[in-house]
Parts: structure tokens; sequence; C-alpha cells
């Protein structure tokens, strides 16, 4: 088995991850790898990048978890080659996302307030969170969002192209998906139940800004 997920931040594509692995018993690849490259623009960024994805198009098994900006290059802004991704190598591909996009920009922005972006512990979960104020300097989680969507969509049509199926999975959808399709598997993750609009004390700002808010 050999799987690939593109998931917007913070929508449970890591239990997706850690769950196809333990039930196939296969590897995570990448992940390491793919979380160092951090500045995404440059001729090294590009080599790099391209020199990880063909070690692990070379292996028969494992499963792969892309989020939307680490298809991109920087300065200017631009969606890389999706052939570099060789996606008809896989057996299987999901999108994960969240239908809110409000709670989705806010996930990301208590994530990085609190620097915490998976739980694997109860005693991880913090309470008496903020209240946080979504200030200017904070819009480029608008951004952000706005673009990995653009390049969801961009990756939708470039599967549709190739001929390419894919499952689409909300943050709701996923817990069940999961018990359905691979029983038995406990997995270290565990769920925040955080209320953004609660912790945000401006929490509607977010979809205004973001509905003010262009590619570039």
């Amino acid at each position: 088995m050999k799987a690939c997920i593109i998931g917007m931040p913070r929508s449970r594509s890591s239990i997706l991850l850690e769950t196809i692995s333990e039930f196939y018993n296969v590897r995570i690849l990448g992940e390491h790898d793919i979380n160092t490259l951090e500045v995404r623009h440059g001729e090294e960024y590009i080599n790099t990048l391209r020199a990880m994805l063909e070690k692990n198009s070379n292996l028969l098994n494992g499963v792969i978890r892309f989020h939307p900006l680490q298809m991109i290059a920087n300065r200017p802004f631009r969606i890389l080659n999706f052939d570099w991704f060789k996606f008809d190598q896989y057996d299987k591909i999901f999108f994960t996302y969240r239908k809110s996009i409000s709670d989705n920009i806010a996930s990301n922005f208590v994530a990085t307030k609190i620097n915490k972006f998976t739980y694997k512990s109860k005693a991880d979960i913090q309470t008496n969170i903020g209240p946080f104020v979504f200030t200017e300097d904070d819009h480029y989680h608008v951004r952000d969002y706005y673009r990995s969507i653009h390049i969801m969509d961009q990756v939708k049509e470039y599967f549709r192209q190739h001929d390419l199926d894919w499952t689409e999975l909300d943050y709701a959808e996923v817990p069940d998906y999961i018990q359905n399709n691979y029983p038995g598997i406990d997995v270290s993750h565990i769920e925040t139940k955080y209320q953004y609009d609660k912790i945000i004390s401006n929490f509607d700002d977010i979809i205004k800004v973001y509905n003010q808010t262009t590619l570039h």
C-alpha cells in the first residue's frame, strides 16, 4: 500500500497519516525531510525538494502527507510542477480540510500563538487559553489559507486531467472514516475540542478579512 494525503494544517491529516501507517504497517514517508524545508524559494530549495520526492517515489510502500504550502515556491509565489510528485504511484489519495473557513484559520492562529500543533496526550490540552485578538499582523494566516485552498483546487484539476481518483474528507468526517475503513487502530493523536469563537475575542473579523483577500 502506498498512500498520499494532501491536508490543510489542523485538519486531522496527522491522525489519518498515523492510522494508515499503523493499519498497513508501512512507513510514514518524507515527514522529516519536508518539515526541514522551511525556506521555500531558490534553486537549492527546489533541488532538495525534488531529490526528496524522487527518493520516496522509489519506495514501494508508505504513506506521505503534504500541506498545500509545501507544494509551492515563494518569491514570487508559484505552484510547483505537479509532475514532480508522481501522484500516479499512489494506491490511495486523500484531501483533508475543514468546511468552516473561520475555524480552519483560527485553529492555525491559535496553534501558532501557543506553539502547539499536534496533541498526543490529554495533558497537552491547554485550558484557559486566550482571549487572543486577531490583529493585522496575524492576517498572513488568512493569506496562507486562501493560497492553500487555491493549490488544492489546482491539484484536483490536475487529477481530473490525469484520471486520478481521490477521497475528500472534512475534519468532522475523519473519525468515522477511520473507524469504518481502518478498524482496530489506536492512534496517539487526540482531539482538543477548542472553541475558537470563545478563544479569539474578535473571531468574526477572520471571515471579514478572508472575504477581502485575493491570491497575491
